[in-house]
């Protein structure tokens, strides 16, 4: 996939170094109408590619039930190898931990207060998929 740059009026998505980054508008309210918008963006985008996914919420954002069910749904999760998100508020962080204790994740997901721990993190599942792709050479 080519250099990636996508502004829509909900985020902006781009791809760095094999992960796909969205980072939400400010004070976006996230039911579940965006919840969908923002996943048929991201299928839109990605095409037939899976990618490790990282979420950036810079200001505070309300995420209605709804939407966080939704989010963790199949269709929620499709062309996601991992997903992580960065939240500025440790409180925030708190309220979504809490949440996922109620939902079985289908993908590995995390959530942080740093990017870079964030990429760190989701570079392992770049790392598993290059081990994957390369395993025949590997093992010549």
């Amino acid at each position: 996939m080519e250099k990636l740059n996508v502004n829509t009026r909900k985020a902006t998505y781009k791809l760095e170094n094999g992960i796909l980054i969205c980072e939400l508008k400010p004070d976006l309210i996230i039911d579940l109408k965006t919840a969908v918008l923002l996943v048929n963006e991201r299928i839109k985008i990605t095409g037939k590619y899976n990618f490790p996914f990282l979420l950036i919420v810079k200001d505070y954002l309300l995420l209605d039930s709804d939407a966080f069910k939704y989010l963790g749904t199949n269709e929620g999760v499709q062309n996601l190898q991992a997903s992580a998100v960065v939240i500025d508020s440790p409180l925030q962080k708190l309220i979504t931990n809490f949440n996922l204790i109620f939902y079985k994740n289908r993908v590995p997901f995390r959530v942080f207060t740093k990017r870079s721990e964030a990429k760190l993190w989701l570079f392992q599942f770049i790392k598993e998929t290059e081990k994957e792709l390369f395993k025949d050479l590997l093992s010549s």
